[in-house]
């Protein structure tokens, strides 16, 4: 029987002031969102697709082009690849075994520029480490209702890893986004294996027993893609109040994996490079940690071009040079061999964006326009998405395209959508991702001195404010701010399987390319 006067007054009156705390939080979420580059990094999170009045010309090839899992899940691993994954998986059953005896945890980092493999052997090792820690002793699946088994029972086989308790994190949401599909895949994974480094953290520091030590509630192994993206100090508005995440990560696990590249860092409180590591790792060497080691990939995955078309990026990219353009690649394709890399710099961003559009045509999508971050995109203001939400462009002048628009709500990453191709991306909804062609536009933050004959770096024109907070503006911080830049450069610049076009939106810089 329903409630009837006072009682109903009263649920109403509780559910308004519910609705008004809802709203109220909303407004301040809102508020902290535009300030934050949670909200100007990727503000796009809660934006709407904006209809540009075209369909999708790639909607059915992309379908079938939709092959990240594959390269990540399917890709058969190199020699060096098979014989590290195997490596690190005894480094965990050795490190789980000290650990019972020493209660101290020991660190693997697997290091190497983008397109070495990194993920690829990452989650060939996880999917391996979850088979051994979920199957039984005759090699079946464990039926789900069996999952609450203890450990002491399942480590009647005498495996190490049998009954572990093992994470996969990763601090990029598109990647996460990524992880969730492949586990679907995947018997022995569960999408409760994968989380982003704050949830896991809180997760596991709120299970842990008042008055108990870390080793009663802490992970087996804990496996971190990205890990150049991990905070690297206090951050309220994403719920992180450590120090820095890998040190809480280490707190927390008996063996952590790791897969970091210094050149890949792109905001002050996610700061790392190859120097703030080796101070991190070193410091634990023989004290905190019982072992840290690490290995070096280095054979080339992605970029299918010639040593110096890579050279040519990583010069740019890192050392601020312009090496003369590379030539193996563009000989032969003059000699007839279209799978040659291809390599082209442009005068004009609309014929950038055309010939990427024919490419995308003839190689059934899988081809896209990146930019650096040097053009604003705000977070429209409740009540305003869809069309009458800002559009906000890129502008080249003569060529305007809008900003990537992503939804966390679409499980599949912004390259892999089918009408991606309407809309240039950033950073990061690429990081991490493969292309088959990518066009690159050079904003007014890369520019050029002719009299040094060198690359320079306007860290007033990069419009991702929200990366820069949180230090003073000393000389050592101008420094890592143009490294920001300069790291968010390298990451478009490694995207294109097959192809990069390039287009500089600075006069100077536009000259010197033509030229090299």
């Amino acid at each position: 029987m329903p409630p009837k006067g006072g009682r109903v007054m009263k649920q109403v009156q509780a559910a308004t002031r519910r609705s008004n705390r809802n709203k109220s939080l909303a407004v301040r979420l809102q508020k902290q969102q535009g300030d934050d580059v949670e909200g100007q990094q990727r503000q796009k999170e809660e934006g709407e697709l904006v209809d540009e009045g075209e369909e999708p010309q790639d909607t059915i090839r992309d379908e079938k082009n939709r092959d990240a899992i594959a390269k990540l899940s399917n890709v058969p691993l190199s020699e060096e690849q098979q014989k590290l994954r195997d490596h690190v998986l005894q480094f965990c059953r050795d490190s789980l075994r000290s650990y019972t005896k020493t209660q101290r945890p020991s660190v693997f980092v697997i290091q190497g520029d983008a397109g070495t493999g990194k993920s690829v052997v990452l989650n060939a090792l996880f999917n391996e480490l979850q088979r051994q820690a979920r199957e039984t002793g005759e090699g079946e699946k464990e039926k789900e209702e069996k999952t609450t088994t203890t450990k002491a029972t399942k480590a009647k086989d005498g495996s190490t890893l049998v009954g572990t308790e093992n994470y996969l994190v990763v601090n990029h949401p598109e990647m996460l986004k990524l992880y969730h599909r492949i586990s679907a895949q995947f018997p022995f994974i569960r999408k409760t294996d994968l989380e982003r480094p704050t949830s896991l953290i809180n997760r596991l520091q709120k299970e842990r027993p008042r008055g108990r030590s870390a080793a009663d509630a802490a992970a087996d192994v804990i496996l971190v893609d990205e890990a150049h993206l991990l905070l690297s100090k206090k951050n309220a508005y994403k719920r992180f109040f450590g120090d820095n995440q890998l040190e809480e990560l280490l707190k927390l696990g008996k063996v952590l994996v790791i897969v970091f590249d210094g050149k890949q860092s792109l905001r002050f409180d996610a700061f790392w490079d190859d120097a703030k590591l080796e101070d991190f790792l070193g410091g634990l060497a023989g004290g905190t940690a019982l072992t840290v080691e690490r290995h070096q990939l280095g054979e080339q995955f992605r970029v299918a071009a010639a040593p110096d078309m890579q050279r040519w990026i990583q010069a740019l990219s890192v050392e601020r040079t312009v090496l003369p353009r590379p030539r193996i690649d563009a000989d032969r394709r003059a000699a007839g061999d279209l799978d040659a890399f291809d390599f082209r710099i442009y005068d004009d961003a609309g014929e950038l964006y055309r010939a990427l559009m024919q490419r995308n045509e003839e190689q059934g999508g899988g081809c896209r326009l990146l930019s650096t971050y040097d053009w604003p995109y705000r977070l429209p203001k409740p009540g305003q998405g869809g069309a009458a939400q800002k559009v906000w462009h890129v502008d080249c002048g003569s060529f305007r395209i809008p900003w990537d628009k992503y939804l966390p709500q679409i499980r599949e990453p912004w390259s892999e959508q089918p009408d991606s191709y309407r809309y240039c991306g950033s950073v990061y909804t690429i990081q991490g991702f493969d292309l088959t062609y990518a066009g690159v536009i050079l904003g007014p933050s890369v520019g050029y001195d002719v009299q040094t004959d060198r690359i320079v770096i306007h860290t007033d024109r990069y419009e991702d404010h929200a990366a820069f907070m949180g230090r003073k503006n000393d000389e050592s911080a101008l420094a890592d701010k143009e490294r920001i830049v300069l790291n968010s450069v390298n990451v478009l610049l490694t995207r294109g399987v097959r192809g990069l076009y390039v287009y500089a939106f600075d006069p100077a810089l536009r000259k010197r390319l033509l030229a090299c």
